[in-house]
């Protein structure tokens, strides 16, 4: 039995379209897909030759550190003095890390996983224009903290994104320095605000979620010290590559965000105040306002989003709940269909719909030209 004009419908607006086989045989139960999916969630199957973040780190540092060691070594006779280069570049990595993303989305039954996946990847953007280290981490970023946490707590999806090198490298917290701490006052201040304001504005609250330039400001002070390790060319560095706490950097004392004042010392201060943004209604709406936009209509009804913010805020924002609440809707096969796929949901229906094998470059080079790069929003 064919699907029916519905079954197709929520295929489209939840997945990725419905493959070649489920137009013979039993009539494919659309919802049901989106149910084991959601049960499932987004976790890969080990893949040979994929990196984590402190080997990405470590490799790509030691490729600068011996492009660097051969320049200033140009024209010496021993050889031994300059380091090998590594045999695997960012490029290889970055599209080795988009292979396994294409393949994921192709193989999918329905693909909701992945439009989840691709949703907060979204969410929490990083560019991997910025530097070759970011492009080598683009992918490390959405397969070790998206996918890993996409079906489980916001809150836990919140810290793992924050403290990742890709998110902490992209908005330039690694040099964050708090006036009032060893490093600054010795050297002058040297706080960023980037990663703060990106928390509260895009991440949590919305641009219209009640806070202040006051409030990015004390938070960028509570993160500062949120640093990478691994980063130094020399060769006496001893500190690990990933995610580390710098107190030197970090700003002592209590700051007061929203109105309450935390007072936790170094790096509970921040992932209390994570935790507790996490839980804020004007979270919970501005994330299910996106969700709701994004799978259902551009300008989606008021009685959908409420709905999910409640969903949100009853569960302490656990993602699976919000998300059987969303398929569930009345909203979910209600007209109008008039919502506009993006250009990375197009290209990958297509290649479903015809059953072709992804070719990584193709799709690579067809999402530049739509203007569309992977894991590289230009704006």
């Amino acid at each position: 039995m064919t699907p029916s004009k519905m079954d197709l419908v929520i295929a489209k607006r939840f997945g990725l379209g419905i493959r070649p086989e489920a137009a013979t045989g039993e009539r494919p139960d659309v919802r049901r897909l989106i149910s084991d999916e959601i049960a499932r969630g987004a976790h890969l199957p080990a893949v040979d030759g994929l990196l984590d973040t402190p080997a990405t780190i470590d490799l790509v540092t030691k490729l600068k550190r011996a492009k660097a060691s051969s320049i200033s070594d140009m024209g010496r006779a021993d050889e031994e003095q300059n380091p090998v280069v590594p045999t695997l570049a960012p490029n290889e990595i970055y599209r080795r890390e988009a292979a396994v993303h294409f393949e994921a989305a192709s193989s999918s039954r329905l693909g909701f996983a992945e439009r989840i996946v691709w949703f907060w990847t979204n969410h929490f953007s990083v560019a991997t224009g910025k530097s070759m280290l970011l492009k080598a981490l683009a992918g490390v970023f959405e397969r070790e903290v998206i996918r890993r946490h996409a079906f489980g707590r916001f809150s836990d999806l919140l810290i793992a994104a924050e403290t990742h090198p890709a998110m902490l490298l992209y908005l330039d917290n690694q040099s964050s320095t708090g006036p009032a701490s060893p490093t600054g006052a010795r050297r002058g201040a040297g706080l960023n605000e980037n990663l703060a304001r990106e928390i509260l504005e895009l991440h949590t609250l919305g641009v219209h979620g009640g806070y202040s330039q006051s409030d990015v400001t004390s938070f960028a002070k509570v993160i500062s010290g949120w640093t990478v390790g691994g980063l130094t060319t020399s060769k006496k560095s001893t500190v690990p590559s990933g995610f580390i706490f710098d107190v030197r950097r970090h700003e002592p004392g209590p700051q007061t965000i929203l109105g309450k004042i935390y007072a936790r010392p170094g790096i509970e201060q921040g992932l209390a105040i994570l935790v507790d943004l996490a839980a804020h209604r004007s979270t919970a709406r501005f994330i299910a306002t996106k969700l709701a936009r994004y799978f259902v209509a551009d300008h989606p009804p008021e009685s959908l989003i409420r709905e999910l913010e409640q969903v949100f805020l009853e569960t302490g924002g656990d993602l699976r709940h919000v998300y059987t609440a969303l398929a569930a809707s009345a909203a979910a096969i209600t007209p109008p269909f008039d919502g506009i796929i993006g250009q990375e949901e197009f290209v990958v229906s297509c290649y479903r719909a015809f059953d072709v094998a992804p070719s990584t470059p193709l799709l690579l080079r067809y999402l530049m030209e739509l203007g569309h790069p992977l894991w590289n929003p230009p704006g």
